[in-house]
C-alpha cells in the first residue's frame, strides 16, 4: 500500500492521508477510453496553460501553475495501463478522504496531536504515562519514610537511599514532562543543562511551540479562506467559515496552552529534585586532608568518562588554572595527591550521579570546599 501511496502522490496533511480522483480532475468517467482521457486532458492544459495566466495577479499564476501539476498528473497515470490499473484497484479500496480537483483537505480536529484526534490522544498520552510510572516504580510515601529516616546529613548509608528515591521521582516527572513535550511537539528535555539553566530552556521550547502551533491555526484558517485547502467533512464555504470559529477549535488552543503550563511545572519540579540531589552530593579527598587551600583540583567521573579540572580561589571568584594533563592526572593517585597537598592543593573526586548534570555537581563540590557560592570565570 505505501508503495502504491507513493506512485499516486497520495498527500499526508495534518495527520490525513487524502486520494485526487484522476477521473475527476480531467472531467471523464472511470471507463472512459484513451482518447477520450487524451481529448479533456488537451482542453484542461488549454484552460489551465501558465501563459493564459502572465500579466495577471501573481496568486492567480500560482493557483493556474498548481492546477497544470495535477492534470498532468492525472493525464500520465490514466494514459498508462498499468498505472491506471494500479490507480483504479488503489482508488476502489479507499476509505479515506477524496480531493475531486487535486486541492489539499485538512481537518481542524487534528491541529497538533498528528494522525489522532485531541481526545484519543490524551488518552493514548495518560496511559503511556501510567504504564511509564508503574515501571519507574516511584512512591511519594516510600520517598517520605526515607526523608524522616535521613536525619544526620554524614549518614552516607542514608543519603544514598535518599538520592535512589529522588533519582525514582525525578524519572517519574521527566517522563511525564517528556510525554507532554512530544504532544506538544517540544524537543525532550535535556538534562545535561545546569541545573540553573534547566526551566529557562523549557520555557523557551514551550513559547516556541506555541507561537508554531498558533502560526499553524492562522496559515490553516488562511488557507481554507482562500480556497487553497479543503476542510475535510465541509461541503461549502459556509460550513468552513463556522468550523473556523468552532468553540472546538477554541478548546484546541486551550488544551495546548493547558498542557505547556503543565510542562513548564514539570520543569520547575524537575529543578527542585536536581537541587536536592545535589545538596546530597559529597566529594573524596584523597589522602588525609585537613587544611583547605585555594587551589583544588577534582576529578568528575559519569561512568567511563572523566573531567580533570583545577581551579584557584581569589576572593569569591574561581579561576581555572593551565596544567599538564599527566602532571593532572598524577594528582589522581596516592602518590600524587599527597605531593599536591603538600605543595598547596587539594585534590578531591567524586562520581556523578546519573541525571544530575556535571557542571552543577563541580559547582556543589566546590561550594562545600570553600563554603561559599563561587563565581567562576571563562
Amino acid at each position: 500500500m505505501e508503495e502504491r501511496r507513493q506512485t499516486f502522490d497520495i498527500e499526508r496533511i495534518d495527520g490525513i492521508h487524502y486520494l485526487t480522483d484522476y477521473y475527476s480532475v480531467l472531467g471523464v468517467s472511470a471507463d472512459a477510453s484513451f482518447d477520450e482521457i487524451n481529448n479533456a486532458y488537451r482542453q484542461k492544459a488549454r484552460e489551465y496553460h501558465p501563459d493564459r495566466y502572465e500579466g495577471l495577479a501573481p496568486e492567480m499564476k500560482k493557483s493556474a501553475d498548481f492546477k497544470m501539476r495535477v492534470i498532468n498528473r492525472a493525464h500520465e497515470t490514466l494514459t498508462n495501463p498499468d498505472s491506471r490499473a494500479k490507480f483504479n484497484d488503489l482508488f476502489s479500496s479507499w476509505d479515506g478522504p477524496v480531493s475531486y480537483d487535486g486541492i489539499p483537505i485538512v481537518e481542524l480536529s487534528r491541529p497538533f496531536y498528528g494522525a489522532e484526534t485531541s481526545e484519543q490522544a490524551l488518552r493514548h498520552a495518560e496511559e503511556i504515562n501510567r504504564l511509564g510510572l508503574e515501571q519507574i516504580g516511584f512512591s511519594e510515601k516510600r520517598l517520605e519514610r526515607v526523608k524522616r529516616l535521613h536525619a544526620d546529613p554524614e549518614d552516607e548509608d542514608t543519603a544514598a537511599l535518599l538520592d535512589e528515591q529522588l533519582k525514582k521521582k525525578q524519572d517519574a516527572v521527566n517522563f511525564r514532562e517528556n510525554t507532554l513535550r512530544e504532544m506538544l511537539g517540544v524537543p525532550h528535555a535535556n538534562t545535561a543543562f545546569p541545573s540553573s539553566e534547566y526551566l529557562a530552556e523549557a520555557e523557551s521550547a514551550v513559547e516556541q511551540a506555541l507561537d508554531n502551533f498558533t502560526h499553524r491555526q492562522e496559515r490553516t484558517s488562511h488557507l481554507l479562506e482562500s480556497g487553497t485547502v479543503y476542510l475535510l467533512g465541509a461541503s461549502n464555504s459556509d460550513q468552513e467559515s463556522q468550523a473556523l470559529d468552532s468553540p472546538d477549535l477554541q478548546l484546541d488552543i486551550n488544551e495546548f496552552k493547558a498542557r505547556a503550563s503543565e510542562v513548564i511545572g514539570l520543569a520547575k519540579q524537575n529543578e527542585e529534585i536536581i537541587e536536592e540531589r545535589l545538596a546530597l552530593v559529597k566529594g573524596n579527598y584523597i589522602g588525609n586532608q585537613e587544611n583547605s587551600y585555594d587551589k583544588v583540583a577534582i576529578k568528575l567521573r559519569m561512568g567511563e568518562q572523566e573531567v580533570l579540572m583545577t581551579f584557584e580561589r581569589n576572593g569569591t571568584t574561581m579561576m581555572p588554572l593551565d596544567i599538564e594533563d599527566d602532571k593532572l592526572a598524577h594528582f589522581f593517585t596516592d602518590d600524587g595527591a599527597k605531593d599536591a597537598y603538600l605543595a598547596g592543593t587539594n585534590v578531591i573526586e567524586v562520581t556523578v550521579p546519573e541525571g544530575l548534570p556535571w557542571m552543577s555537581v563541580m559547582e556543589q563540590v566546590i561550594t562545600d570546599h570553600y563554603g561559599f557560592t563561587e563565581e567562576t570565570e571563562e
